[in-house]
């Protein structure tokens, strides 16, 4: 867990997946853990898990699904998916890249939707109308960290709208630079 949260920081988290395969083949470990077993299905063209929102409905929260062709609208086709946490440095500057480059984005037919992880809701609202993207979700129990297996942040995805999961991590990080 250590080395994975390590190596995603410093932007060398295709390691963890050549790692994380070798190890699981290996016979060696009994008892994968759990995030392990996420790790390696969260791969490059396989589907990635939908999005679980929580919603206030009067006094109550209730959990909904988001499903990637709901979130692309008819001017985009993927969603680059960012998740960040509120006290992360490096996930603001990254926010910010992504802001300044929005534009770029959507004329690739690319939507974004940031996944924060924070203590405080109202920093989430914040968040929310710091950026031009309309998506971004407070991630209060962490359910969507733990179905994408996210040990650091900012981590980020690109998937199409049928769900499946283009780039990621360092190999994204290299994509958004060519547009």
């Amino acid at each position: 867990r250590e080395i994975n949260h390590n190596l995603t920081r410093v932007g060398k988290d295709t390691y963890i997946e050549s790692l994380a395969q070798i190890v699981a083949k290996s016979g060696k470990i009994i008892n994968q853990h759990d995030s392990m077993e996420k790790y390696l299905s969260i791969t490059i063209g396989g589907k990635a898990p939908n999005l679980k929102i929580e919603k206030i409905v009067g006094d109550s929260t209730v959990l909904s699904e988001l499903k990637y062709n709901e979130l692309c609208s008819g001017e985009t086709n993927k969603i680059l998916l960012i998740f960040a946490q509120i006290d992360c440095g490096t996930c603001t500057e990254v926010l910010e890249i992504i802001k300044q480059h929005y534009a770029v984005l959507l004329k690739n037919k690319i939507d974004v939707v940031t996944i924060v992880s924070s203590l405080h809701t109202d920093t989430t609202q914040n968040i929310s109308e710091k950026y031009p993207w309309k998506h971004t979700y407070f991630d209060k129990a962490s359910i969507n960290y733990n179905n994408y297996s996210v040990l650091a942040s900012p981590s980020l995805f690109l998937i199409n709208e049928d769900g499946k999961v283009e780039l990621k991590g360092e190999l994204l990080n290299a994509y958004l630079k060519t547009l």
